[in-house]
């Protein structure tokens, strides 16, 4: 009996012997492929470092961002960041700053479609249209409006559209500044123009701060005839960049409840309603269609997917008006504008704050990336448009 109990003692204790060998062999082997994981992301990292340097050479600063970007602090991960990293992320700055200095608040600001101008919708009753490499004013437009609050480029850049407080809407001709025609029956309104061809969306009601929205109206550029009504809508609205859906919120006063409603553009008819979204300042539709970026009066920015309409926090409320969202035309940043002072840059697959742009004196009304993506621009209630403000959001190859 005592050698059966002999045997068993010694058999257990070669298990715990052939147990604690493999414990320590999958240590041995984690700890190698640890050692091999940090040696490849050192050994990339230096490679970064080289190619954020041949960028800068090259002039090419948002590019350099791109590299060095990577190498922001993330848990988990060691930090690599050394007296280089530094240096090359003050190189990359480069000389992209330009800022464009404007009489009365700049209340909304766009890029035209091919990139060459932008138009400044301000407080002072005029909307400036900018040569965007100088800020040299090409045009100023003025419409008797309390404020100019909404300006939209036509489809093809050749038309301009202007909303404003107690204003009916008015569509001009950036080529020659002439009044092509005005929307009497539209007053305090916002407009959105469709990037897929002549069709102009005009939202009434509403206020400042996204309550009581109303209808929206889709109106024929090219007629001036209104094409349909979409009953209790709301006052913001944002095509997707092929023109077949619209986005619209804030029908109806906010504590009676408020949704994003997506809208088939050529039936009319509803396709979706994303609830519980109130007091919507922005909306941005992903250069994909598949995603609908959402900023609003309580801070927060919300990513809701369009294909199974489920949705994420980008940013949580924190009482900071998110007046303005704008993705990148490659998708992978999305600029918001922020009552405090800042335009925020978020990394939109990861969904993490990378960047915080200051240098505004005042509460950040619009952001707008240049159609290629080299540039990012920023209008401010300090009268200031601030343009290239260190971004370059090209997916890197």
């Amino acid at each position: 009996m005592r050698e059966v109990a002999v045997k068993a003692l010694d058999g257990e204790k070669v298990q715990r012997s052939q147990a604690e060998t493999e414990r320590q062999r999958a240590e041995t082997n984690a700890e190698k492929f640890k050692n091999a994981s940090i040696q490849s992301r050192r050994s990339q990292y230096a490679a970064d470092m080289f190619a954020a340097t041949a960028e800068i050479e090259k002039g090419s600063y948002g590019n350099a961002r791109n590299f060095l970007r990577e190498y922001f602090p993330r848990e988990g991960l060691e930090e690599l960041r050394g007296f280089e990293w530094r240096y090359l992320w003050q190189l990359s700055a480069g000389q992209q700053l330009n800022i464009f200095r404007l009489s009365g608040q700049v209340i909304d600001m766009t890029w035209s479609r091919e990139g060459g101008l932008m138009a400044a919708a301000s407080s002072d009753r005029t909307v400036k249209l900018l040569h965007a490499a100088t800020g040299e004013v090409k045009n100023i437009f003025t419409n008797g409006s309390d404020f100019n609050v909404s300006v939209a480029f036509s489809h093809d850049g050749n038309g301009l559209a202007v909303a404003g407080l107690r204003s009916p809407v008015r569509f001009w001709d950036v080529r020659d500044g002439r009044l092509i025609f005005t929307l009497t029956n539209f007053v305090s309104a916002r407009v959105a123009c469709s990037p897929a061809g002549p069709l102009m969306a005009v939202g009434t009601g509403g206020d400042w701060w996204g309550q009581r929205g109303s209808n929206v109206h889709l109106v024929d550029i090219n007629s001036t005839k209104e094409i349909r009504m979409l009953p209790d809508a709301g006052d913001r609205m944002v095509f997707s960049r092929d023109g077949k859906r619209l986005a619209t919120a804030n029908a109806g006063h906010f504590q009676s409840g408020q949704s994003v409603i997506l809208w088939d553009v050529d039936s009319g008819q509803k396709l979706h309603v994303l609830g519980n979204q109130r007091q919507v300042l922005g909306m941005a539709f992903s250069p994909d269609g598949n995603l609908l970026a959402i900023g609003t009066r309580y801070g927060d920015v919300t990513l809701w997917n369009l294909n199974d309409f489920t949705h994420s926090t980008l940013r949580e409320a924190t009482g900071d008006f998110a007046r303005s969202v704008a993705f990148s035309p490659d998708g992978r940043w999305l600029a918001v504008a922020m009552l405090t002072q800042e335009v925020e840059i978020w990394d939109v697959g990861n969904r993490r704050l990378v960047e915080r742009l200051r240098g505004h004196s005042w509460e950040v009304n619009a952001v707008a990336y240049s159609p290629d993506g080299s540039q990012l621009a920023s209008g401010c209630q300090d009268g200031t448009i601030r343009s290239g403000i260190h971004i370059h959001p090209q997916s890197r190859k």
